[in-house]
């Protein structure tokens, strides 16, 4: 299996290094590092290439929640659109959800 995407930076090579550590090594064929491609870093902690003792490209992912990087928003800015549940604006639904708990419990 080819781990790698259309192209990115290094949210996307943060992605794909999360995927290729938890794909099985016999499976496994190669994975890009798409954020060396770019000159603009967009995120803090993304995977890094590197050489190891044998001469092999590697690259480790993070070991942090999620997939362990920290958006730079001074790089990307304010965002185009944010989405959200209509669910989260009606407080009234959570509290109407934790007294029907209540009665089943």
């Amino acid at each position: 299996m080819n781990l790698e995407d259309s192209w990115g930076g290094d949210v996307v090579t943060a992605a794909i290094a999360s995927l290729a550590h938890s794909t099985p090594e016999q499976f496994r064929l190669a994975c890009t590092d798409f954020n060396s491609y770019v000159s603009v870093s967009t995120a803090e902690g993304a995977p890094k290439r590197y050489i190891n003792k044998d001469g092999v490209a590697c690259m480790k992912s993070s070991e942090l929640p999620g997939l362990g990087v920290t958006l730079r928003p001074e790089v990307i800015g304010e965002p185009v659109a944010v989405y959200t549940s209509k669910h989260e604006k009606d407080e009234s639904l959570l509290e109407h959800s934790l007294a029907a708990a209540k009665m089943t419990s």
